[in-house]
């Protein structure tokens, strides 16, 4: 029978060995070995963890370093763009100014599209018709001008300008008539046509056409309203178009 009657050891051959200090002492040096490596099998599967749980962190900042990098071109474009609009302003003013004309006045901010031009889809079509521009610059002109900005930078004209801010005009506006508040403006700034108020400008897909309304103030029932088309020559200058009249007070 495979099993033993109760109470018969299980191994009567075997005797245990005398245990002598040199025995135990081999036994206690093999556990401490067993006891270091096992201790260094944990350390180094415990760093693995962490370089791991660090390795997710950090390529989550590579790949988000990554999505930023087509933000730089942006930031190139919108210069440009600046650029582009200061010139096209600039060239339109120059284009415009009487001999008589002294010096210039501007309005402190861009007028956005006070008369509404882009709510109406024939009168789009009218325009770009008329003025010969590539649909996507009106399309463009309609989309930078939601928006209403100081105009910091310094235009390039061929005479002298100041900038009206809106302390300037209320001391001189605010609280007498029309008529005397523009008396006041011409007092204190003599030899201006008038005031000018420039949107921001609308370009084509190819930066070559340009859209710009301008408003001319001069007095208190003198006033006009245009939209014009400049075009980027070969030699690098704008070049007005044509325009065309969106109101007018004579």
């Amino acid at each position: 029978s495979l099993i033993p009657p109760r109470g018969a050891a299980i191994m009567p051959n075997f005797q245990p060995a005398a245990q002598s200090p040199l025995c135990m002492s081999t036994v206690t040096e093999r556990f401490a070995s067993f006891a270091a490596d096992y201790r260094s099998a944990a350390m180094r599967s415990a760093w693995r963890s962490r370089i791991t749980v660090m390795r997710r962190p950090l390529a989550l900042l590579f790949v988000l370093l990554l999505l930023q990098l087509p933000l730089a071109p942006t930031a190139g474009a919108a210069l440009n763009y600046t650029e582009r609009e200061l010139d096209v302003w600039s060239a339109l003013i120059n284009h415009g100014l009487e001999a008589t004309a002294k010096m210039v006045v501007l309005a402190e901010q861009t007028s956005g599209d006070p008369a509404a031009i882009g709510r109406d889809a024939a009168t789009i079509a009218s325009i770009v018709k008329q003025l010969e521009v590539p649909p996507s610059t009106f399309a463009d002109w309609q989309r930078r001008n939601t928006r209403i900005d100081n105009i910091d930078a310094t235009l390039k004209l061929n005479i002298s300008y100041q900038v009206l801010d809106a302390k300037t005009r209320k001391a001189l506006f605010e609280g007498v008539a029309p008529g005397s508040g523009w008396e006041n403006f011409f007092k204190r700034f003599p030899g201006a046509p008038g005031l000018l108020r420039l949107s921001h400008v609308g370009f084509d897909d190819s930066l070559s056409h340009a859209l710009v309304y301008v408003e001319h103030e001069c007095g208190a029932e003198c006033g006009t309203g245009h939209l014009f088309h400049l075009h980027l020559s070969a030699g690098g200058d704008w070049q007005v178009q044509g325009g065309v009249t969106v109101w007018m007070v004579k």
